[in-house]
């Protein structure tokens, strides 16, 4: 089942557009429960086409304020990375137009950090012990390593 992660970055960029961007973030925000729905129903990341979904390189998507009413608004996305091997919504950060290119790096920056850290700790074939040698394994258990919780903090 799929579920949502935020980084601090986005956490704090959420409190700020909330208060000064409002109508633009709720509209961010309901466009998020629709892309979340898809995800909980079984669609694939790369299958969801809606007109707020933008995606970028690495797997990070954006979505924006589609769907906001009114004079003056603003540009938002809130730059997202949907996580198909652990079915991880993580929610990296906020920004408008003025923050979009950092926005993007730092959104890249997370994914590749992320991607190397799941590399870092998968178990190579020759550091598995063979069979007969070092400890056994009982029933239940196997001979690979637990993964470690995704890191949940970009900053």
């Amino acid at each position: 089942m799929w579920t949502d992660q935020r980084t601090v970055t986005v956490e704090k960029r959420m409190r700020d557009f909330a208060k000064s961007r409002k109508r633009e973030f709720e509209a961010v925000m309901v466009n998020l429960n629709t892309y979340l729905t898809a995800l909980k129903m079984g669609t694939n990341p790369l299958q969801i086409k809606y007109g707020f979904v933008r995606p970028e390189r690495h797997g990070v998507v954006a979505i924006d304020q589609s769907g906001a009413h009114g004079k003056g608004i603003v540009p938002l996305r809130l730059y997202i990375y949907p996580d198909v091997d652990t079915q991880t919504l993580f929610l990296l950060t906020l920004g408008d137009k003025r923050s979009q290119k950092n926005d993007i790096s730092y959104a890249h920056e997370f994914v590749n950090d992320l991607r190397k850290e799941r590399q870092a700790n998968e178990p190579r074939e020759h550091e598995l012990p063979e069979q007969g040698q070092g400890e056994s394994i009982h029933e239940g258990q196997t001979d690979q390593h637990p993964a470690d919780d995704p890191r949940s903090n970009g900053e």
